[in-house]
């Protein structure tokens, strides 16, 4: 059974998360599978942010896809939660808006980044910063990072996350 479907209006696909254990991408032009990929686990949610596809699953596991190389996964994530995978965008989307107190006591916070607003970059090459107190932040080929804010580009460097930490890359 189809647990979740989302549309990339960027790639013009159509992708749907089963209980069989499978992501499926469509075309609606002529209502073909184009695709098949089997996940760790029954899939809870998804989310499409432009070219990526995140999806949660019922083993706690967190995949981020490429939609348009969608023969390997760009990151395998585990969630120390429990029922965290099966709200994804929910649970993003809800953060961003309300404090985390509301959940976690003593955390009395909104998510600085909200979801909608976050773009996802794959670094093409590695990079080390001559001095690590710079606050920029160091590449490998293939890292996934998230662009905070791209109103504060200067010289050709952009603020971005890494994890969890926040710096600059070029």
């Amino acid at each position: 059974a189809i647990k979740c479907v989302n549309y990339s209006s960027d790639l013009n696909l159509i992708c749907t998360g089963s209980w069989d254990c499978s992501i499926k991408l469509w075309d609606p032009r002529t209502n073909s599978c184009t695709g098949t990929f089997n996940q760790p686990d029954k899939v809870y949610s998804m989310s499409v942010a432009g070219d990526k596809l995140v999806v949660g699953t019922a083993g706690r596991k967190v995949w981020v896809w490429d939609l348009r190389h969608m023969n390997n996964v760009q990151q395998k994530r585990e969630s120390s939660l429990k029922y965290q995978t099966r709200c994804i965008v929910e649970l993003v989307c809800w953060y961003s808006q309300n404090s985390l107190k509301e959940s976690f006591s003593g955390l009395d916070a909104t998510l600085k980044f909200p979801y909608k607003d976050l773009v996802l970059v794959v670094a093409c090459f590695d990079f080390t910063p001559d001095k690590p107190e710079n606050n920029m932040l160091s590449l490998k080929s293939g890292d996934i990072l998230a662009i905070v804010d791209r109103q504060e580009c200067t010289l050709g460097w952009l603020k971005a996350m890494k994890r969890t930490r926040i710096g600059y890359i070029p």
